[in-house]
């Protein structure tokens, strides 16, 4: 392999290959023996836009006066908006449902088909107290059947509306894996 890289690339990369600590990163014990460098391009903007929908809150800036628009989310990939979702569900203060049915008003997260999406925007949703919400989460529900969005989805709403949850249960239990359908009986205390 090696002399096949030298052939095909040249001396340049047989220098970088040279300078590799082949038998510290192949038999070594531990982590590797590097620093990485990690890119902070595409998350920063995520940060960013989050800060101000954090700043506006704390300072209960009116929402519709707030500089937002769908273009913030241009040419933004789901993990982009992954990022910037989390970062706001992990505010200590939740943001209130004005900022969240803004939010939900400028960018239509709660019409997202990605589950990635919708379930982090949810999680904001309930938190923020949203109300008008609940139903859309509880149906939403009803569609989805791994674990790491139902559970959540399910503590969520017990959170914000017990008898919602319940009865969401209740009516989609069969649909989900046995496995999830135990634990989500224990997340909500039943039986």
């Amino acid at each position: 392999m090696y002399k096949w890289f030298i052939e095909k690339h040249g001396i340049e990369i047989q220098q970088k290959l040279d300078s590799v600590e082949w038998d510290k990163w192949l038999y070594g014990k531990g982590m590797p023996p590097v620093t990485p460098k990690f890119d902070m391009s595409l998350a920063t903007p995520a940060y960013k836009l989050a800060e101000k929908w954090t700043k506006a809150a704390e300072n209960n800036v009116n929402p519709d006066d707030l500089d937002v628009s769908k273009d913030d989310l241009k040419g933004w990939f789901a993990g982009q908006i992954c990022v910037f979702l989390e970062t706001l569900d992990d505010l200590s203060t939740p943001l209130s449902d004005k900022y969240v049915s803004h939010m939900d008003s400028v960018y239509s997260f709660s019409a997202s088909k990605n589950a990635e999406i919708i379930s982090r925007f949810y999680t904001i949703a309930m938190r923020g107290k949203w109300e008008k919400i609940y139903q859309d989460v509880a149906d939403w529900l009803g569609t989805v059947g791994r674990m790491k969005f139902v559970r959540p989805g399910y503590r969520g709403l017990n959170e914000v509306d017990r008898e919602l949850a319940v009865a969401t249960f209740r009516k989609y239990e069969e649909f989900y894996h046995p496995i999830c359908r135990g634990l989500v009986k224990k997340d909500l205390k039943l039986d």
